[in-house]
C-alpha cells in the first residue's frame, strides 16, 4: 500500500506564494475559494498540529456573525470546513498531539477528530444552576490546557457575572476558582503547573451600553488561593500577554514601548523588543525570535507584520503595509502572529489579496 507524502504550504496546490514588495519575504497563503474568509487561531493556541498534518483555522461566510473551523490535512491535501462548530468569541484550541479540536457552543465544551467522517462528540457543560438559562457571551476567551493533559480552562461571562476555573475532559464535574462582578478574560493555564492559571481584567460594557475600565491588567491565580496582579500598580497599558514554554515568565505587550516578559516569582520585567507601535506579538520557544502585528490599535490604516531577532536586534518585514478590512471589526481580523511546528513556520492572518487568508511563512527564511 502506497503511504502518501506529506505536503508543506509551499507544495499545497491549496496554497498561493506572496511575496512582500519591500522585504522580498515570502508567505504562502491558504486561498480556498469556497471559504470567503479564513483567518489563523488566536495566538495562544497554535493552529498547527506538532507534526505539521493539520493546519486549523476560522471560517467565516459574511454578513453572518458567527464564524466556524475549517481544516488542511497536508497528508491528503485537502481542505474543508466544518459549519457543526460554530463557535463563541476565539475559543478554539487544538490538541498539539491528536489534532482533534475544541470550542464551546453556548455553555457546553465539544471537540471533533481530523479524521473525515468524524462527528461532534460532547464533552462537559458549565454548570446550569450557576448558569440558569442565560446565553453567556463567551464560555473561554481562548481554552488551554492544563499541564496534566486533563482540562482546559474556562472564564465565562454570563449576565454580568464572570467565572474562572477548569473543566475536566472527562466529563466530570467543573470546578469554580473564583467568581467576580468585573470582567476577567483571556485565562491560561500555566504550561508546567496544573494549579496556576494567568488571566486579563479588561474593559467591558454592561447591559445598560455603560463602560468599565480596569486598573490593573495581569493575574495570577492558584487553585483554592485568592488571585493576585503581577503587577502592584497600576497597568492599563499591558495587554495580549502569553505564558513562557519555562512557565517562569509570563510575556506581554506594553502599548507605546514594546514587547517585554516579566519573572512571576518577583515582578521584575524585561524590554525585549522595544517597538513602539506594536499591538501583539508572539515568541518562539527559545524567546530568542518574536513576530507581531504593528498598529493594529493607534487608529493607522496600514498594518504590519514584523519579524525579530533580539540577539542582533535585527526586524523584518512580513508584510510591509496592507489595508485594513470592512470585516475587520466583526470578524476580529489582525494578524495574530504565532510561532508554531516547533517554531518552523509563522501562521498569521493577511488581508493583502483584498480578503482575509491565513499565511505561512518559513522561519528559515526570516532568520
Amino acid at each position: 500500500m502506497l503511504i502518501p507524502i506529506m505536503k508543506t504550504p509551499e507544495a499545497s496546490r491549496h496554497f498561493v506564494k506572496w511575496t512582500d514588495p519591500v522585504s522580498g519575504v515570502e508567505s504562502f497563503l491558504l486561498n480556498s475559494e469556497e471559504i470567503p474568509l479564513i483567518q489563523s487561531f488566536y495566538f495562544v493556541n497554535r493552529s498547527f498540529t506538532e507534526d505539521g498534518r493539520y493546519l486549523w483555522f476560522y471560517c467565516a461566510f459574511p454578513p453572518s456573525e458567527t464564524r466556524c473551523l475549517g481544516l488542511m490535512d497536508f497528508e491528503t491535501d485537502t481542505v474543508r470546513f466544518l459549519p457543526e462548530t460554530q463557535f463563541l468569541d476565539a475559543s478554539p484550541m487544538i490538541d498539539p498531539k491528536t489534532g482533534d479540536a475544541y470550542w464551546a457552543s453556548v455553555t457546553e465544551l465539544w471537540k471533533i477528530s481530523p479524521a473525515p467522517g468524524s462527528k461532534p462528540e460532547y464533552v462537559n457543560c458549565f454548570p446550569q444552576d450557576i448558569a440558569k438559562g442565560r446565553r453567556p457571551f463567551r464560555l473561554g476567551t481562548h481554552f488551554t490546557l492544563c499541564a496534566d493533559g486533563k482540562s482546559v480552562n474556562f472564564d465565562i461571562e454570563v449576565g454580568e457575572e464572570w467565572y474562572l476555573g477548569k473543566m475536566p475532559l472527562d466529563g466530570s464535574s467543573p470546578e469554580i476558582w473564583v467568581k467576580n462582578d468585573v470582567c476577567m478574560n483571556h485565562a491560561q493555564f500555566s504550561p508546567t503547573d496544573p494549579d496556576l492559571m494567568l488571566y486579563a481584567h479588561d474593559g467591558w460594557r454592561d447591559h445598560l451600553g455603560n463602560f468599565h475600565g480596569y486598573v490593573k491588567r495581569m493575574w495570577l491565580i492558584r487553585k483554592g488561593q485568592d488571585p493576585k496582579p503581577i503587577f502592584p500598580e497600576d497597568t492599563q497599558k499591558h495587554g495580549h500577554e502569553w505564558w513562557d514554554p519555562s512557565g517562569k515568565f509570563v510575556w506581554y505587550v506594553h502599548y507605546g514601548e514594546g514587547t517585554k516578559k516579566v519573572d512571576i516569582s518577583n515582578g521584575k520585567d524585561e524590554m525585549i523588543w522595544p517597538n513602539r507601535s506594536a499591538s501583539h506579538s508572539h515568541s518562539s520557544k527559545d524567546g530568542r525570535y518574536l513576530a507581531g502585528d504593528i498598529s493594529a490599535y493607534t487608529g493607522s490604516k496600514a498594518l504590519k507584520v514584523s519579524f525579530y531577532d533580539s540577539r542582533t536586534g535585527k526586524e523584518t518585514a512580513i508584510v510591509s503595509s496592507m489595508a485594513g478590512l470592512p470585516e475587520q471589526v466583526k470578524y476580529h481580523v489582525h494578524p495574530h502572529p504565532q510561532f508554531c511546528v516547533n517554531d518552523k513556520y509563522v501562521c498569521y492572518t493577511t488581508n493583502v489579496l483584498g480578503r482575509a487568508n491565513l499565511a505561512l511563512v518559513p522561519v528559515d527564511e526570516l532568520i
